[in-house]
């Protein structure tokens, strides 16, 4: 252990253990100062930044650069350290302690960076990163933190590899339903079927905006702001309507029966009228593409059946747009004396 704290430099002064911790204390008091310093200067920089881009990577490496201190501290306090005057227990854990630093910081580092390239490249997409996909990135980075650190100390590599390989085939069997899950959160991403903020309905009936995707469930955010948890596999399994995708804009047919009595021409202007009344309260009756009437149904029992047809931007506008409809349009009908088609139903006695 003591070629990591030689310095190429002699050194005749060979500290004590007291020695060596006020040197840590006055290293980790400098190593504050400076990081109060350096962060001040970078806050002022930042602010000109439009994107945040810098802050955000700022922040990301904010807590590796407090570890950076900390073992650069460890290295000036345990350098010229006798350590014939310390047990070798802790000598030991010193040594752990710096290969931890190391390996943690770095890999913290990398994998922050990393989710920081990423959240750029879906924000630039319009969507934000999953938890899984964070949780992958983490996992990456961690993996080879591992073996490091057990190479560093001496422990052998390749009989653990062995035992996991054997002992995979019961972990799996063990944990099928969540390794089930965790590989279809990893399809459901690829495959791109709806992204996070993604109006989706599934065949079984469940609905809501994608809240978040993670490594054992998807989070659905209903209408009602509650949340539906399903796990993955089901999702995977199940026929999903993406009202989001290829765009948020979505055609409603607002069907309206008549009497067979009442003239067809009578019934559209109305309907356009009420379209016309409610586009100027309420944005989200789109003028584009403009609103317009079909009588594709035709005929139907007990009347006529005209269809009002419009544009909103998202799924959840409908609702508000369809109420003021239907109260424009009950109110002209009454006031023009439409009426309303009345099913018939004949009785036999």
């Amino acid at each position: 252990m003591n070629f990591i704290f030689s310095d190429s430099l002699p050194h005749s002064i060979k500290h004590t253990p007291y020695e060596a911790l006020i040197v840590l204390a006055f290293a980790l008091i400098a190593g504050s100062l400076l990081y109060r310093f350096l962060l001040s200067g970078v806050t002022r920089l930042v602010t000109r930044d439009q994107s945040g881009l810098q802050a955000k990577f700022i922040e990301a490496l904010r807590a590796p650069l407090i570890m950076w201190i900390v073992l650069v501290a460890l290295l000036f306090a345990l350098r010229d350290l006798n350590f014939t005057s310390i047990p070798v227990l802790l000598q030991e854990f010193l040594w752990f302690t710096l290969v931890g630093l190391i390996v943690v910081s770095f890999t913290m580092a990398a994998a922050r960076v990393t989710t920081l390239i990423l959240s750029t490249y879906f924000a630039k997409r319009g969507q934000p990163v999953t938890t899984l996909t964070v949780t992958l990135v983490r996992i990456v980075w961690a993996i080879p933190g591992v073996l490091l650190v057990m190479n560093l100390l001496g422990i052998p590599v390749a009989p653990i590899l062995t035992a996991l390989g054997v002992g995979g085939l019961a972990v799996a069997l063990g944990l099928r339903d969540t390794l089930a899950n965790l590989f279809a959160g990893f399809y459901v991403i690829i495959a791109g079927q709806f992204d996070q903020g993604d109006f989706v309905k599934l065949s079984t009936g469940e609905e809501g905006y994608v809240s978040d995707i993670r490594w054992r469930m998807t989070t659905l955010r209903t209408l009602s702001n509650h949340l539906i948890l399903i796990p993955n596999s089901k999702i995977s399994e199940a026929i999903v309507t993406n009202f989001s995708k290829p765009d948020r804009f979505m055609t409603i047919t607002l069907p309206v029966r008549v009497a067979h009595v009442t003239e067809i021409e009578k019934v559209e202007r109305i309907l356009m009228e009420a379209a016309a009344e409610v586009a100027t309260i309420n944005p989200n009756l789109l003028a584009a593409p403009a609103p317009s009437v079909s009588f594709a149904s035709g005929f139907v029992e007990g009347g006529l059946e005209m269809m009002l047809i419009f544009t909103v931007p998202e799924y959840q506008a409908q609702y508000k747009v369809l109420d003021q409809l239907r109260r424009a349009i009950l109110k002209r009908f009454r006031a023009e004396g439409v009426e309303f088609a009345v099913p018939l139903r004949r009785v036999v006695q």
